[in-house]
């Protein structure tokens, strides 16, 4: 999938041409809501619709508007083997945190959704498929959990998740 074609927003129209543009009307039903851009797969600003219309700052041949939304996981609590127990009483840290994706661009990662870290995904106008290593920001705690999100208007397919994680006392 191009990002061009990427349509990841709520209550939204897409506007195609053969020749660029940057005025968009008939925007009546998100009159004065922030609204999120993608233009020719590239994320613009967040931008208020006055009048039913928008003036984007560049000019694009494929538009996607409407209402931005959180794309959010969070997994479950984390538990370690040890010798004695199931680690459940054991304080652990998550410290990177390994997510393989497809088709997927930017997102953000951490151990809440408070102290996210934002991971980009090679080109900004093309999708990913892979693995994505992130460093979160530290967070000893028992229960180990990673909090992943996608604010933006793009696309994101998580396929498999696994964690390095430090154990404690």
């Amino acid at each position: 999938m191009s990002l061009a074609d990427a349509f990841f927003v709520d209550s939204g129209v897409s506007f195609r041409n053969d020749v660029a543009f940057s005025e968009l009307t008939s925007l009546w039903h998100l009159e004065g809501c922030e609204v999120a851009i993608l233009a020719d797969g590239v994320v613009l600003d967040n931008m208020t619709v006055v009048n039913g219309m928008l003036s984007l700052p560049v000019k694009a041949n494929t538009v996607h508007v409407g209402l931005p939304y959180n794309c959010d996981v969070q997994t479950l609590p984390t538990i370690l083997e040890r010798a004695m127990a199931l680690g459940q009483a054991s304080q652990m840290n998550v410290n990177k945190v390994v997510i393989r994706t497809h088709q997927s661009s930017s997102l953000f990662a951490g151990p809440t959704f408070d102290a996210l870290t934002e991971y980009k995904a090679g080109c900004p106008a093309a999708t990913y498929d892979g693995q994505m290593e992130i460093m979160i920001k530290p967070s000893w705690g028992y229960d180990g959990a990673v909090c992943i999100r996608q604010s933006q208007p793009l696309p994101f397919t998580l396929l498999s998740l696994s964690l390095d994680v430090a154990k404690g006392g």
